[in-house]
């Protein structure tokens, strides 16, 4: 199983380029993945630099500054960013309770560029590990953390953001 910082060799198709995630690419499925090596660079020399994370100012009920309007995802041309945050936490909880439909999630809790934000954490390594203990919140030294955020597809309106991976 592919872990992050392996490098792995994967034939594609063809650019496949949506309005929303001009990165992706149609992957050949006649043949299988192969790793080639592990990342031993810098991380700094691959960091992207944006003013914001696609905006900010517009949240969801658990999150900060985590979606923006559907409309304005043609403006971007990334859907995702390799980024150096100034501050971590990762946060525990139980939500959707007051909906009926109460379940642990974790988040992540960084600042970028002197913007608070909250958003979602898909990454399975930080998910398994932090579900596993308990609910709260938990600050992580971030001398030697970098996150890649994403967007997802739209969803009743808006595009949301998320933690894809923290590396450390």
């Amino acid at each position: 199983m592919p872990k992050i910082l392996d490098v792995i060799n994967i034939p594609f198709k063809q650019h496949k380029p949506t309005l929303f995630q001009k990165e992706n690419y149609l992957i050949e499925d006649k043949f299988y993945w192969e790793k080639s090596n592990i990342f031993t660079g810098e991380l700094e020399k691959l960091l992207d630099t944006p003013s914001d994370l696609w905006g900010t100012g517009d949240s969801s009920y658990q999150g900060l500054n985590d979606r923006f309007k559907e409309q304005k995802c043609y403006v971007y041309n990334s859907s995702l960013y390799l980024i150096k945050p100034q501050s971590l936490k990762i946060i525990v909880r139980i939500e959707g309770e007051e909906f009926g439909d109460a379940k642990r999630k974790v988040r992540a809790k960084f600042q970028y560029n002197e913007t608070l934000y909250i958003l979602p954490v898909t990454d399975p390594v930080i998910e398994t590990k932090y579900l596993s203990g308990d609910n709260g919140e938990f600050a992580l030294h971030i001398e030697n953390v970098y996150l890649c955020v994403s967007v997802g597809l739209p969803y009743k309106g808006y595009c949301y953001k998320f933690l894809a991976s923290i590396i450390y």
